[in-house]
């Protein structure tokens, strides 16, 4: 577009409200996009050259909101995209390694509280953006941003409450009900929170527009941490399988040998006979 604009005397630069559609259709033609949704304000300053966001001056306002985003991202990836899936790891194979008790406890505790510590730094700076961008609002990314902080808050929560794990007892059967429902909760909400911070991880690479290496990195760590996975489950289940059976075999070997079989009565009655001959 081409234009000649005349401006007032004194006035040296114009505010432009701009839009984008949620993608374009052949051919080259920009789909509406929502109603009272601004992806842009700026402000251009003719006799300089430079675009800066309404009320700043020059391009440090937009620079530093630029800048917040890069943060916020790096530390969502660190915290709920990495150190939480490191802490669910630690539980769930170091606890299976010989004499690695409470080592992977602590682990896993340490990984979760830190991963947790770096996502609520990353949530409020996702809250901060929100209020320095009136009109921008990323509706699934931030939904699942508040969602991922309520559960994993309830994660660490109930980790403080978390009953006693005790042997099994006819008097302590309904503390051991209150374990069982809790390791349940704990589980299914901890594997929630890891699923839904992956989604929401490469939610963020399309809002800033992160170039395409950045989340294919990412997708090659985690099918490098799920194949991983998998060869530690297999480990594992063979790990069991065999304590098992050489549980069963030394059962066999120490249980003691059947006793004779009792005499037949022909037996009985041959030697009987031939005791009695001449």
């Amino acid at each position: 577009i081409l234009a000649t604009l005349h401006l007032p005397p004194g006035v040296s630069s114009i505010n432009t409200i701009y839009n984008r559609g949620p993608s374009v259709s052949p051919p080259n033609i920009p789909l509406p996009h929502a109603a009272g949704q601004r992806n842009g304000m700026k402000t251009i300053h003719l006799l300089t050259g430079t675009v800066s966001s309404p009320g700043g001056g020059g391009g440090g306002g937009s620079n530093a909101r630029f800048l917040l985003k890069c943060v916020h991202g790096v530390l969502a990836l660190l915290s709920w995209g990495l150190l939480l899936l490191f802490g669910a790891m630690a539980a769930r194979y170091m606890k299976r390694v010989a004499g690695a008790d409470p080592a992977w406890f602590h682990a896993h505790v340490w990984l979760q509280v830190l991963g947790y510590s770096v996502g609520t730094i990353a949530w409020a700076l996702g809250l901060r953006l929100g209020a320095l961008s009136p009109g921008i609002v990323y509706h699934s990314h931030r939904n699942l941003g508040i969602a991922i902080f309520v559960m994993a808050t309830l994660q660490i929560t109930a980790f403080f409450a978390r009953p006693q794990k005790l042997l099994p007892d006819h008097h302590q059967r309904h503390r051991n009900r209150r374990r069982l429902i809790w390791e349940i909760f704990h589980h299914t909400n901890g594997y929630a929170v890891l699923l839904l911070s992956i989604i929401n991880v490469f939610k963020g690479f399309r809002i800033l527009a992160a170039p395409a290496r950045y989340s294919g990195i990412y997708i090659a760590f985690l099918v490098a941490l799920a194949c991983a996975c998998l060869g530690l489950e297999a480990r594992s289940s063979a790990d069991l399988v065999r304590a098992r059976w050489g549980h069963k075999s030394r059962d066999r070997r120490d249980m003691p040998p059947p006793p004779p079989p009792p005499p037949s009565s022909g037996s009985s009655s041959s030697s009987s006979s031939s005791s009695s001959s001449p």
